[in-house]
């Protein structure tokens, strides 16, 4: 009895337990059920957001598929207008180099000029004063022999007087001369032939005159007449007249590195003239005109262009660009 009691306990006990087990293991299901609904709805929610993350990620490839070409183009357009920038300042360069070994060879020549002709008026300059340092040594050569003379033409006069003093002494004592015929009387009668008178005495002979000074120089003829007027002489630049050039145009302000059109003034060299001492300046301070100089081909005629670029103000405003020049006949 007491085993069967045993048994029966314990068979309510697993009964009780196989209850509470049936009871969870229900509930479990029924919890795994939820998971598994969870599960498959978070498995489409995932799939629906991969799609979409698959989608936008096309989206962004194209995205940067269309940037990259976009600035592909841009930095293509840059590097063409940075070429051409570059290209352009080349070749401001080079007109800035040009026209500055025009102007250095030509203040060469002007220097060179200006010091040959300070040579020459050095040359000049000790030329007249040898010559005149000569001429004075002639003049008080002159004086000093013309007061030797003045003193020994004194001692000579002294001398001169000294004798004929004496000699007047001595022909006081000398029988005079005859006198003069009386006037004819009247005739008389014919008297005998008398006889022939004494010879008269010889007259002394005087003294030789003393050497006198020497003469001064005669005054300078008159002035011969003017010869032929010679050829024109190198480096007269006082026939150059001094000329300018204007021209007025619209620009905007400088925005870049491309400035705006420029206002060109544009100057052809004569061909009988010369054009020297070529400059370029503007109404704006701020600006820096270029010079520039091309020779045409076709006549070898040489023009110059002074351009005025774009200001730094704002809005369209006024430019007038200005040359400034020499214009010299060929003879110069």
């Amino acid at each position: 009895m007491a085993v069967n009691t045993s048994l029966t306990t314990r068979i309510d006990s697993l009964d009780s337990n196989t209850n509470r087990l049936s009871s969870i293991l229900g509930t479990t299901r029924s919890d795994l059920e939820k998971l598994n609904k969870t599960l498959i709805n978070t498995t489409l929610k995932l799939n629906d957001t991969a799609s979409m993350l698959l989608e936008q990620d096309n989206k962004l490839n194209t995205l940067l598929i269309d940037m990259n070409t976009t600035l592909s183009l841009k930095l293509n357009d840059t590097a063409a207008k940075r070429l051409e920038q570059d290209t352009k300042l080349y070749g401001l360069l080079n007109d800035l180099n040009t026209t500055l070994s025009l102007k250095t060879n030509r203040l060469s020549v002007s220097v060179n000029m200006a010091y040959t002709l300070a040579n020459q008026t050095e040359k000049t300059l000790n030329t007249f004063k040898n010559s005149t340092e000569s001429s004075l040594v002639s003049v008080l050569g002159g004086l000093t022999s013309l007061e030797g003379n003045v003193n020994l033409t004194k001692d000579e006069l002294s001398l001169t007087i000294s004798n004929t003093t004496k000699e007047v002494e001595n022909a006081s004592k000398l029988q005079g001369p005859i006198g003069p015929p009386g006037f004819n009387g009247s005739q008389g009668l014919i008297g005998p032939v008398g006889p022939a008178g004494p010879q008269g005495f010889n007259g002394t002979q005087g003294t030789q005159g003393i050497t006198g000074a020497q003469g001064f120089n005669g005054s300078q003829g008159a002035q011969g007449a003017t010869g032929p007027q010679g050829p024109q002489g190198g480096g007269d630049f006082s026939q150059c007249i001094h000329k300018t050039s204007t021209q007025t145009g619209s620009q905007g302000p400088v925005t870049s590195l491309s400035p705006a059109a420029p206002v060109k003034v544009i100057l052809g060299e004569p061909s009988d003239k010369r054009i020297v001492g070529v400059t370029c300046s503007s109404d704006i301070v701020t600006q820096q005109p270029l010079l520039k100089t091309q020779t045409n081909p076709a006549n070898d005629q040489l023009f110059y262009y002074c351009e005025c670029y774009g200001h730094y103000g704002s809005g369209q405003q006024s430019v007038q660009c200005i040359m400034h020049y020499w214009e010299c006949p060929l003879t110069t």
